[in-house]
């Protein structure tokens, strides 16, 4: 492979992982809204799709950096408890010390 056919190979792989992060942005957004009204024996559908997307930034600090500030963003909503408690779970498994004034926020409410 040519070197002018290499840099257009490798540009275009950046590209792809560019508009991929932010799919999975503009996707979180939209997950945590449906997330936001679930409740114990409803559909896990955005829980999982949820969990999924976290799973799938393993290997991407960035996008799991913003993952964790929209999840810390989301327990100062209007979610459900079940939401919340969800989303205090996914933390735990993937944020650091970061997290914790905002789960400490939580800690006067006898169900969370």
């Amino acid at each position: 492979m040519r070197l002018r056919e290499k840099a257009i190979l490798t540009i275009t792989m950046v590209g792809v992982a560019c508009s991929l992060a932010i799919a999975a942005q503009a996707n979180l957004d939209d997950l945590l809204k449906q997330v936001a009204a679930y409740d114990y024996g409803k559909s896990r559908a955005a829980l999982t799709a949820t969990e999924d997307l976290i799973k799938a930034s393993h290997k991407d600090a960035a996008q799991r950096k913003q993952i964790v500030a929209k999840l810390i963003a989301f327990l100062d909503s209007k979610a459900t408890v079940a939401a919340k408690r969800f989303v205090c779970r996914q933390l735990s498994i993937i944020a650091g010390p970061e997290a914790v004034p905002a789960a400490a926020k939580l800690l006067p409410d006898p169900q969370l």
